[in-house]
């Protein structure tokens, strides 16, 4: 029977990504198969933190990448596509020339979502996980420019917030002390009274450490073990990163920042383990077109 293709991508602050996938039913739910997945660092949140905009060679580089996205999917015959950015495209002062510009060289449509959406889109995929269902969360999404928080209780997202501290954000010093202060009095009202609560954690950099660590797949990641990673992380070099580690240089430079972002948040919500499920934003896209379009 002839796969429908189906095309997700994200523009996030710290790279650009595009999964091509199909979805097929997996006992009594359904799975996202990738074909392709293409990530290109793009980078694009350290102008827009910076100048507060994405210009010069950001914008075209960003520019090609959607072209080569769009002829990809055009190789493809994909049946239908989703492009979504985050946190860069948020705050960049020119976001409406830009998509305009990007629909009239690719014919790509970008949508630019909050937060709560980033968030809906990763959760949307949680069925589709081999994990106790019945249990409470901490779901924590770090990336390049914002934190998503969410709490799950029997499998459903009962609260969420997000928070202007990321990576890039970080290294470009462009957080506010307050956040933290934020970060932490939302947790207090409402994870303080749950009990048995674990967290799960999603991102590039958190997939990272479980490589690090030598887990097989939803096995969790201890505090202990994640601090274990992060201080011999930040001991090498970011040359010694890429060289030792096998890492690319747009995660070597970023990874110590994430888990010092799941570390504070694990400390806050006094939380020991963090399962690390395969689940993303471009997982959540081809799951909903699939089930608004079918096969």
């Amino acid at each position: 029977m002839k796969k429908s293709y189906f095309a997700a991508i994200d523009i996030g602050t710290n790279a650009g990504r595009m999964l091509i996938g199909y979805v097929i039913p997996e006992g009594d739910h359904l799975s996202v198969k990738k074909a392709l997945l293409v990530r290109i660092p793009l980078r694009l949140g350290e102008e827009v933190f910076k100048s507060g905009d994405i210009t010069g060679k950001k914008l075209e580089n960003f520019l090609h990448a959607m072209q080569g996205f769009s002829h990809i999917m055009q190789s493809y015959d994909v049946k239908a596509y989703r492009a979504v950015a985050t946190s860069a495209m948020r705050e960049a002062k020119s976001q409406k020339d830009i998509q305009k510009t990007i629909k009239k060289l690719s014919g790509i449509d970008i949508e630019v979502i909050d937060g709560d959406e980033e968030a809906e889109l990763i959760f949307s995929t949680f069925i589709t996980q081999n994990l106790d269902h019945s249990k409470s969360y901490l779901f924590i999404d770090v990336g390049g420019g914002s934190t998503e928080l969410n709490i799950l209780i029997d499998g459903k997202r009962i609260k969420q917030k997000s928070f202007k501290i990321g990576t890039i954000r970080l290294k470009s010093g462009k957080v506010d002390p307050s956040v933290w202060d934020d970060i932490a009095s939302w947790i207090k009202k409402h994870c303080g009274n749950l009990e048995d609560i674990d967290a799960i954690g999603t991102g590039g950099n958190a997939n990272r450490l479980v490589k690090i660590q030598k887990k097989a797949y939803l096995e969790p990641l201890t505090y202990k073990e994640i601090r274990k990673s992060r201080n011999a992380i930040a001991q090498l070099s970011i040359k010694e990163r890429v060289e030792e580690m096998r890492m690319k240089p747009d995660r070597a430079d970023v990874i110590v920042p994430a888990t010092d972002i799941y570390l504070k948040i694990l400390d806050l919500a006094k939380i020991e383990k963090m399962y690390v499920p395969k689940m993303g934003v471009a997982d959540g896209i081809i799951l909903d077109l699939y089930n608004k379009l079918g096969e």
